[in-house]
Formats: structure tokens, C-alpha cells, sequence
């Protein structure tokens, strides 16, 4: 009898821990709901923070935020850019936004010691009128999706490190006053300009 006790009392005092350590486990892992640092509460993007004021009103702006934020790591390689979901677009490096309804109009990154590349979503910003971005160290070549930014009034690439042909595509771009590709390591021909008629530099 008694060491059946014993053995009862040992079962009892084993089952007893499992079920506190189980207990202090569940305690410490957060619930599905809780805010934990990737829940809807926390997240931010382009429509949800800082970045946009009034993203539900500014559906395009939105639209240019989220194409900037994908082309972000690309662009700056080993350089800095300031970009965030956490701070207004109005105030990124180099971005500048007007009109009605309010769009990325400019980007300026001039001698911002940029490393990569030239991301082909950045031929989506339709309301960009300047694309700036000579004096850095951008390798690779030009995204012929820029031949779709009917807008463009300058494309300034110079003193890079591109390569690659000059795009068919800036054919398109009927609005360009100033192109400039000077000091790449471009190759092939150039392409018929005879449509740019509002070309002034080149």
C-alpha cells in the first residue's frame, strides 16, 4: 500500500508539472491577434502611415509611393536613400510631388553615390516629367518600360555605368526636351529621335 501511494503520489507530482510548464508556455507565446510586430495594427505601407496623408484620396500618389518602395533597394545599391512608409513621401531624398491629383513628378538623385540599378517599375510613374539621376555609379541597362513615361521632359542618365542599347522605346517619348546619356558605356545604334520634336539637348 504504501509504496502504491508513493507511486500514485509520483504520477500526480509529474502530470501536475507537465501541466504548469504547458500552462507557462502558452502565457508567453502571443495570441494570433496580438500586436506582434507583423499584425495589420503594425504593418505599414504606402496607404496605411505616414507616407501618404490621405492615402484614400490619393489613389495614384499611393500607386507612385508603392512603385518607388519596390525600386528602392535596387536603385541605391550600397547608397542611401531615405525612402520609408514612416515618413511623408513629400520629404523622401530627391522626390518631389505636385499637381492635382498629386503625383511623383520629379526625381532628382544627383551625386547620391548610387550603386545599382535602373528598376524597369520605374517606367510606371506615369506622372514623372524629370528622371535625374546623373553622377552616381548605376550599373546595367536602361529599362525600355522608360519609353513609357509619355510625360518625361528630361531623362538625365549621364556619368554612370550603364550598358546596353539605347531603347527603341524613347521614340515614345514625344514630350522630352532634355536627354542625356553622356559618359556610359552604352553600345548600338541609336535609335530614330525624329519623333522627339521638342528636343532641345542631347
Amino acid at each position: 500500500m504504501k509504496i502504491g501511494a508513493h507511486l500514485a503520489l509520483s504520477v500526480a507530482a509529474i502530470i501536475a508539472s507537465m501541466i504548469g510548464a504547458v500552462s507557462a508556455s502558452a502565457q508567453t507565446q502571443p495570441d494570433s491577434g496580438d500586436d506582434a510586430g507583423s499584425g495589420p495594427s503594425t504593418t505599414l505601407s504606402c496607404s496605411s502611415g505616414t507616407a501618404v496623408a490621405d492615402a484614400a484620396n490619393n489613389a495614384a500618389l499611393v500607386a507612385d509611393c508603392r512603385i518607388l518602395m519596390g525600386a528602392k533597394d535596387a536603385l541605391r545599391g550600397t547608397g542611401a536613400l531615405n525612402w520609408s512608409f514612416g515618413l511623408a513621401i513629400t520629404s523622401w531624398d530627391g522626390v518631389t510631388v505636385a499637381g492635382t491629383p498629386k503625383r511623383v513628378t520629379k526625381i532628382v538623385l544627383t551625386w547620391r553615390s548610387l550603386t545599382g540599378t535602373l528598376p524597369s517599375s520605374l517606367g510606371s510613374l506615369s506622372g514623372s516629367t524629370h528622371l535625374t539621376l546623373h553622377d552616381n555609379e548605376l550599373t546595367g541597362g536602361i529599362p525600355s518600360t522608360f519609353g513609357s513615361l509619355a510625360n518625361l521632359q528630361e531623362l538625365n542618365l549621364g556619368d554612370n555605368r550603364l550598358t546596353g542599347p539605347i531603347p527603341s522605346t524613347f521614340s515614345n517619348l514625344t514630350n522630352l526636351k532634355v536627354l542625356t546619356l553622356y559618359d556610359n558605356e552604352l553600345s548600338g545604334d541609336i535609335p530614330s529621335l525624329a519623333r522627339l520634336t521638342k528636343l532641345r539637348y542631347l
